[in-house]
């Protein structure tokens, strides 16, 4: 009903109902409110103006359109929604937490333009993430951002980036070839460890460390 300001924590986990419409009375979403339920797809009306942490994780979302104006898409809000291929979000949008889209069913990367941050394990294990082209703006590839992405081919990295951090591109085992910008300063330990197709890698002038294992258990090389 249109009376409705808040979904509460937990408010409808684990509901098998296949379609939900969200009233424009709406104003906050908590924590894991709509987990673990059946539908496919969810509009965010332009009332709400705030959203909780793993409010939609390991839902069976499939497309997400945001009408209201965040600045952020929170931690794990979208964690283990395999399914989910698309997201349409507002312009306000700058920040992706930690692991908001972690183990989804992207094959590329939602719309960044307006992305300048990065949370731990941002896309981790999207199992079937093909490409990936970082914006100008991002500095830094955090900790776990493209952990076990094993399908991922193609990356493009943004002159604006100045670190990678550990664990970053690990087992990316479709990966044959990476540019480091020149405004690299440090490669973190393990970041690209046991990308075992990995044969070319240009190394920026800029770079200063590479990290334990950055480049370990890869033949190919």
């Amino acid at each position: 009903p249109n009376s409705v300001k808040t979904i509460e924590e937990w408010g409808f986990n684990g509901c098998t109902f296949g379609n939900v419409i969200l009233p424009n009375s709406l104003k906050v979403i908590e924590e894991y409110a709509f987990g673990q339920t059946m539908f496919r797809q969810i509009t965010i009306p332009s009332s709400v103006d705030s959203i909780g942490g793993y409010c939609f994780c390991a839902s069976n979302l499939e497309r997400v359109v945001f009408e209201c104006e965040l600045d952020s898409i929170p931690e794990g809000t979208f964690e283990c929604c395999s399914d989910l291929k698309s997201v349409k979000y507002p312009a306000s949008v700058h920040r992706f937490g930690d692991y908001c889209f972690a183990s989804c069913g992207f094959t590329e990367l939602p719309d960044m333009t307006n992305i300048d941050t990065l949370g731990i394990g941002v896309f981790y294990a999207n199992a079937r993430l093909r490409k990936v082209t970082i914006p100008d703006g991002i500095k830094v590839i955090p900790y776990d951002a493209f952990n076990l992405c094993m399908e991922l081919r193609e990356v493009n990295l943004p002159s604006t980036l100045v670190r990678i951090d550990g664990l970053a591109f690990w087992q990316n085992t479709s990966l044959k070839s990476i540019i480091i910008p020149d405004g690299v300063r440090s490669i973190g330990e393990r970041a690209f460890e046991f990308c075992e197709n990995l044969k070319d890698v240009n190394l920026g002038n800029g770079l200063q460390s590479i990290g334990d294992g950055a480049f370990a258990q890869i033949e190919a090389l």
